[in-house]
């Protein structure tokens, strides 16, 4: 891009990419400025745009840890135990993510790498994080995710 458009107001997107709001009115459908702008970047990665989120079970539910998630260890053994076969969760796939974590997390499928960064969002039908800058990845995600 020669020139970016961030907004900013009320819907806070002058400090993220507000997926509704920022990118020169992505409510517009034809403009689809998200979209175009998702595009560019999965392209420039070598990577073709992610495909819709699913709509059928099993959903791919990445949790991004951070400074927020204090024992994201204790987190894992817990959800681990409820998307076992015949648990509550079990319809859901979870993966753990630290973009860059602190210490080794064991479960964590961060490789400092960029280009996997966008193959493991572009794979994403449920995003969870805490607030932050683990959330400045919404953009990436696949429609309907």
């Amino acid at each position: 891009f020669e020139e970016m458009v961030m907004g900013a107001g009320v819907t806070a997107a002058k400090l993220d990419f507000n997926v509704n709001m920022s990118l020169a009115a992505c409510r517009d459908p034809a403009l689809d400025a998200c979209r175009a702008f998702r595009t560019r970047v999965y392209r420039s990665q070598g990577l073709p745009p992610p495909p819709p989120a699913r709509r059928e079970p099993p959903f791919r539910v990445s949790v991004v840890g951070n400074k927020r998630f204090r024992t994201l260890e204790t987190l894992v053994a817990k959800v681990r135990k409820l998307t076992g076969r015949g648990g509550p969760l079990e319809s859901l796939e979870i993966n753990f993510v630290a973009w860059s974590p602190p210490k080794k997390i064991s479960d964590s499928m961060q490789t400092g790498n960029f280009t996997r960064h966008m193959e493991i969002i572009g794979a994403t039908d449920v995003h969870v994080s805490g607030g932050g800058t683990g959330q400045m990845y919404q953009t990436f995600l696949p429609d309907g995710a």
